[in-house]
């Protein structure tokens, strides 16, 4: 009996273990497209994510040549400013010698014929370029207001 029961025992244990490899088995056979499926969605998954990374890496750089770019460009601006301050100052030497002139031949600081004269020939280069022309007169008046401020201080020196 003990070896009927052993015997029982054995073949049940067996059975179960065989009933569920077969299972498996079956799972396996049945369900292998979905496993190579979920295998290749996983590869694409990591394919994603590493061309993710190197976007950011590219990202990164065009920002860092942005950067680069744009102080560049703007220590250009900077200097060309520097030049613009170091004309006007010449202009401004220049507008000083003129008052003195003006004002020891006994002659008018504003000189209407003159300034509608080189506003017409200022106009004209102007044009020329991809400025814009009323922004540009605008400044032209304030610099031509500047020179003529000179001038008429050199007049009241002189004058006191």
């Amino acid at each position: 009996m003990y070896f009927s029961v052993n015997i029982s025992a054995f073949l049940i244990d067996n059975f179960f273990l065989f009933y569920v490899n077969v299972i498996k088995y079956y799972l396996i056979i049945k369900y292998e497209k979905l496993f190579q499926t979920l295998y290749l969605l996983n590869i694409v998954i990591f394919i994603i994510k590493f061309i993710s990374l190197i976007l950011k890496i590219i990202q990164s750089i065009i920002m860092i040549e942005f950067a680069n770019n744009l102080e560049d460009y703007r220590n250009q601006l900077s200097h060309l400013d520097n030049k613009i301050i170091e004309l006007l100052s010449q202009r401004a030497l220049i507008s000083k010698e003129i008052g003195i002139l003006k004002t020891n031949n006994k002659i008018e600081i504003y000189q209407n014929d003159f300034w509608e004269k080189s506003q017409l020939i200022r106009n004209k280069t102007i044009e020329a370029t991809s400025l814009n022309g009323a922004i540009s007169n605008q400044i032209f008046d304030l610099i031509h207001q500047q020179s003529l401020l000179i001038q008429e201080d050199i007049l009241k020196q002189k004058n006191a």
